[in-house]
Parts: structure tokens; sequence; C-alpha cells
């Protein structure tokens, strides 16, 4: 996403330059600087029933005429009815259910459901992969396109969009990282990496226009989510900037307030965000396995210096892949 914010930061701004040069006679000797505000986180043990070994005595029959009297009931005849001839049920009999039998449920187990859930799932997957203590590879694929739709100087769109193609370059990047650092690429964070860069998922409710989430079938589950359409503004006059604050809490859009033109003052510049989408698979263990995040955008600026004046209309987007091996 870098790379796109970059080249948009550029254009606008270097297409602002190339008409003022041309008009001006020389574009020669212009420098330009632009600043960015992200990088790139039990056995059952059934009782086995005694048996009552006591028989009844047997009696010896006396020879009287008295009626015999029949021998009292006694319980060594009839066996009285104790747990041992009838097992209780008990625990060992009938396990009970435990963490054992049934697995406990776990960050990953359980599909969201509804955009409430699926928005708390996605953030925390987001933060818990920032901060994932072990050793995981992730490999970027990142492209992007960007057009110049107009300027004020008209016959000098094709001229400069040809231009573009030199500076438009496609991302694929491999780090290795464990609790959170690439040692092998100068200390590279993970949390600087994966976006937001340098801080925590944040997305609210409000920032979603739609939000799904699937069952992969193999212990995965993938969620879906569209934001609503947002626009950042910047207004050079009274130096007033709006954010895209629902894009800001998950994505790295571009800050109008940071560009920097030596010579040129940005009077006007705009951005529109129609629906940023972002595609996250989660794991069993509730980390991320894929994440792909598509950030389509369009937008203008005017600026002036030395008393000539440009407007420029841009578009494009930006879409970034990752994958996660654990």
């Amino acid at each position: 996403m870098k790379n796109a914010l970059r080249v948009i930061a550029i254009v606008l701004v270097a297409a602002l330059l190339f008409g003022i040069g041309y008009s001006m006679g020389s574009s020669k000797g212009i420098n330009i600087t632009v600043q960015y505000s992200n990088e790139g986180g039990a056995a059952n043990n059934a009782q086995t029933p005694s048996v009552n070994t006591n028989t009844a005595p047997q009696q010896t029959p006396q020879q009287d005429t008295q009626t015999q009297t029949p021998p009292a009931e006694d319980k060594t005849d009839a066996p009285a009815e104790d747990k041992n001839d009838a097992p209780a049920e008990d625990k060992n009999d009938a396990p009970a259910e435990d963490k054992n039998d049934a697995p406990a449920e776990d960050k990953g187990s359980k599909i969201p459901s509804g955009t409430a859930e699926i928005v708390k799932a996605y953030n925390n997957a987001i933060n818990d992969t920032k901060k994932f203590e072990g050793t995981v590879s992730v490999h970027k694929i990142g492209t992007m396109k960007i057009n110049l739709d107009d300027c004020t100087v008209s016959f000098l769109t094709s001229t400069i969009n040809k231009i573009l193609q030199g500076l438009i370059s496609d991302t694929d990047a491999s780090w290795t990282f464990t609790n959170g650092v690439d040692a092998n690429d100068n200390g590279r964070l993970l949390n600087n990496v994966l976006p937001p860069a340098k801080r925590e998922a944040k997305l609210a409710e409000a920032g979603v226009a739609s939000a799904t989430a699937k069952d992969n079938g193999d212990g995965t589950y993938t969620m879906t989510i569209k934001l609503v359409a947002e626009k950042s503004t910047f207004d050079g006059a009274t130096g007033s900037t709006v954010n895209p604050a629902h894009n800001e809490s998950v994505v790295d859009p571009l800050n109008l307030a940071t560009l920097e033109v030596p010579s040129v003052t940005i009077t006007k510049a705009d951005m529109d965000y129609p629906g940023t989408t972002l595609e996250a698979t989660v794991n069993g263990d509730g980390l991320l396995t894929k994440l792909v995040v598509d950030l389509p955008m369009q937008g203008g600026g005017t600026g002036n210096a030395m008393g000539a004046s440009l407007d420029v209309v841009i578009s494009g987007g930006a879409n970034d892949t990752y994958d996660f091996t654990y």
C-alpha cells in the first residue's frame, strides 16, 4: 500500500508541477518530497457389583404335631437391595462432560455471525497476529494502478500517463518474524508491515457497509468486509484536514496534510474512497493465514507556483495480499 500512496501523492503533485513547468517554459530544478503516514503483527472406572455370598441357613424340619411356624423372612433369604447389587449411577458409569471429551472452544473455532461479531473478530485477528510471539513467515504481493484522468493543460495528459508507468512498480516481498521482529531486515516489525501500520486495528461497526463470514471446512473461516464510502480533504487556505476515519482504523490511506512540495503551494486536495474491501482468513488459533486489502480511490488537487495554477484529476487503487505461514 505504501507504494500506491507514494505514486498517488507524486502524481497529484508531479502532474501539477509538470503542467506548471510547461506553462512557465521549464520544469527543471524542481524537487518533490512526499511524506507518508505508513510503512511497508478419563477412562471410565465402572464398579463391578459385589455378590452377597451369605446363604439362607437350612432349617431341619421338626417332627412336631404343632403347626410349624414358617421361618421369619430374613435378609439373608432375600438379599436386601444395596448399592453393590444395583450399582448407583455415578459419574464413572456415565462420564461427566469435560474439556477432554468436548474440546474447549478457541478463538478461531466459532464462525462469527452478524456485523458486530465479524468486526470484533477482524480486529482481534489483526491485533493478535501483530502480537504473535512465535515465528511466522509473511509473503506480500502488492499491485497498483493509477491514471491521470484530466488536468488543466489537457494535451499533457497522455504524456504524463506514460511517465506514470515508469513510476508504478508492484511489490513482491517476504519476511520472517520472530516475536514480531525480522532480524534479517534491519529489525523490521510485523506491526509496521501489517495494516494499519504502527497501530492496532480499531474498526467500528458504523464503518461497515457489509460483512459476511464463511466456514472453509478446513479449520479456517474467511471474513469479507466492505467499508462505507469516505472522503479526505485538505484546504490550504485554512489548514484544515478531514481524514477518512473508518479507513484509517484498518488501512493506511493517503494523508493529504503530509504533502510537502518545495516552491509549490497546495491550495486544495481531496481523495474519495468509494468502498475499501477487507478479506481475512483466520485459523483455529485466531491468527491470520491470509489478508487481502483492496483500496480503490479517486481524487485530485489544485496548486500554484509563481502565479501559475493547475488542476489535476486522478483515479486508481491498490491491492495488497498477505500470506502467513506459522
